[in-house]
């Protein structure tokens, strides 16, 4: 019989805080992006794909902002931040991308799999006692995300 897992240790308001706010800089950046490609992509196909998915990144966007604390010594808009100056350069590296297909490369092999694995990450984080609201949100955006 397998060892029994060690149960997750729940974080604290600000990690959590600052973890949601990290979720809400990508989401947020992912439907600015996607939504000046609908104008420049020229493939209908391709426009309508990224035309869907710039709404899904809004709506990802606004369940995050939903979950952040409503606390004076938290500022939520100080909190919607890129997690670090990597991910900030690869989700702003979609923008200087050229042409459909380095677009479509850029998002669905190098920034969707890493938002997924980051996703995956913080579920498996998760306590339920303490993060029903986020893994709920967690849940949604992951179906989302892998759908897409």
């Amino acid at each position: 019989m397998p060892p029994a897992a060690s149960p997750a240790v729940a974080e604290t308001l600000e990690e959590s805080a600052r973890r949601i706010g990290r979720h809400a800089w990508i989401e947020l950046r992912l439907f600015e992006i996607l939504g000046t490609w609908v104008t420049a992509v020229p493939e209908l196909e391709a426009k309508a794909v990224v035309a869907a998915q710039s709404y899904h990144h809004a709506w990802h966007a606004e369940l995050w902002h939903g979950l952040l604390p409503s606390v004076p010594h938290l500022h939520a808009p100080d909190l919607v931040v890129p997690a670090d100056p990597t991910t900030a350069e690869q989700v702003d590296s979609l923008v200087a991308a050229s042409g459909t297909v380095e677009r479509l490369a850029g998002l669905y092999e190098v920034v969707l799999p890493r938002l997924i694995a980051v996703y995956r990450d913080h579920l498996e984080r998760t306590t339920p006692i303490t993060d029903g609201p986020t893994i709920r949100a967690l849940r949604l955006v992951l179906a989302d995300e892998e759908e897409d």
